[in-house]
């Protein structure tokens, strides 16, 4: 199985990565081709993610623990789940400003924040809701 955006599965799990921290947006990244890469990585513990991906669909986005999105976007998973029909993939107006466009970001900025000790222990948290997970030296 291949992916047009993270890397093929022979990369993904010939590096055996314990955590996987993905970059993505709600509307970009997070193929379902990618997260079953990912989710098929031999030794992968958790995958955390920027946001709540609508291209991963239900079965295949992490618990909302490992998102460091805001609250007020997690609406956005029910509405997606009680659609019939994907009205998401349609293509969203362009540049800020242009008529149509999405405001810009104003709210708080929250982010994934790894920190690794000299031992190999790392721990990874959410600043959105302060949980943190350490991961053991190997």
């Amino acid at each position: 199985m291949e992916s047009t955006q993270s890397g093929s599965a022979a990369l993904v799990h010939g590096l055996r990565p314990r955590v996987a921290v993905m970059h993505n947006s709600a509307f970009k990244g997070g193929a379902i081709q990618t997260m079953q890469i990912l989710h098929t990585s031999p030794g992968l513990e958790d995958i955390w993610q920027l946001h709540w991906a609508f291209a991963a669909g239900l079965e295949q986005n992490t618990p909302g623990l490992f998102h460091r999105q805001h609250r007020r976007q997690c609406d956005h998973r029910q509405r997606f789940a009680e659609s019939s029909a994907h009205i998401w993939a349609a293509p969203r107006p362009g540049r800020p400003g242009a008529p149509g466009a999405r405001k810009e970001h104003t709210g708080p900025a929250f982010w994934i924040k790894a920190s690794a000790e000299a031992d190999g222990t790392f721990s990874v948290t959410n600043t959105r809701n302060n949980f943190t997970k350490t991961y053991a030296a190997r």
